[in-house]
């Protein structure tokens, strides 16, 4: 789950000036916390990303499109177009690599047909793309709660994204 913004009440903003400041983090990480004391079965893994955070939650009847998931999606304020996507297409989504602007390059030229991914100018894009990601983290890992999720997908995910890798560059 993509989640660009965690909204602070008026109380959380109100103690926040006479110092118990709380952040938009530690607010959704709470809001997870208690999701997950809410329903053994629930497991989530907290990200944090170059411009917000990224959730990976696993439990029963959590399908992209399910009433389930779209209440969680509203609990944790996804991102609108994250949640429309995964609805429509029935399927999770990350991003693996960072953005191509974070790390100072262009889009990736618009193929004409499947041949044309394999031009001198598409190769040149790909690896100077590749050189410009290099150092760069997509998210890193803040905290796991609940039921543990382990799968060969996300270690393939933390792998990927160098999410482990605390001192690493979010781009």
């Amino acid at each position: 789950m993509d989640v660009d913004d965690f909204p602070l009440s008026f109380g959380d903003t109100l103690r926040g000036w006479f110092g118990k400041k709380v952040t938009p983090e530690e607010k959704l990480h709470q809001c997870l916390q208690s999701l997950c004391e809410a329903d053994s079965e629930l497991g989530a893994r907290l990200y944090r990303t170059y411009n917000g955070w990224r959730i990976m939650l696993a439990g029963p009847a959590i399908a992209p499109d399910s009433d389930r998931m779209h209440d969680l999606f509203k609990a944790l304020h996804a991102d609108a177009l994250y949640e429309s996507l995964c609805e429509r297409q029935k399927c999770w989504r990350a991003r693996l690599t960072p953005k191509p602007y974070r790390v100072g390059i262009t889009r990736y030229p618009k193929p004409l047909d499947s041949e044309s991914a394999q031009t001198e100018q598409a190769q040149a894009w790909l690896q100077k793309y590749e050189s410009l990601c290099q150092g760069k983290a997509v998210c890193r890992l803040v905290d796991c709660m609940g039921r543990a999720i382990q799968s060969p997908m996300v270690e393939l995910h933390d792998r990927m994204t160098l999410a482990t890798k605390p001192d690493l560059p979010l781009a």
